[in-house]
């Protein structure tokens, strides 16, 4: 599976995204990072398709490159709840429990 991050949405409804035809060489797992004037991200999901359900859609070419113009609501949701990315504290905490653990099943 292919990770790709959308900057930006087409806006013209239906909402959609366009992916370059040489970027669809495996199924899809898709991020749209767009933040509004709040910094709100309005698609907080990640999103996937299938390789030949995204090759079915209609094209543009855009500065010569073929773009497949795919509706966001088309679009499966793969989480319905965005991962918290963990804090340094945790990170550091989680480190030191690891640390712990290997020490004492060495034997150290």
């Amino acid at each position: 599976m292919k990770k790709l991050e959308i900057r930006q949405p087409i806006w013209k409804y239906p909402r959609s995204i366009g992916i370059a035809g040489y970027r669809i060489i495996d199924d899809l797992e898709i991020e749209i990072s767009y933040r509004n004037k709040e910094g709100e991200q309005l698609f907080p999901f990640r999103y996937f398709i299938t390789k030949e359900k995204a090759r079915s859609y209609p094209t543009q070419m855009v500065k010569g490159t073929l773009l497949y113009i795919i509706p966001i609501c088309d679009l499966q949701i793969l989480d319905l709840e965005k991962p918290v990315e963990p804090t340094k504290e945790e990170l550091v905490a989680n480190g030191r429990e690891m640390l712990i653990k290997v020490r004492k099943e060495a034997g150290l």
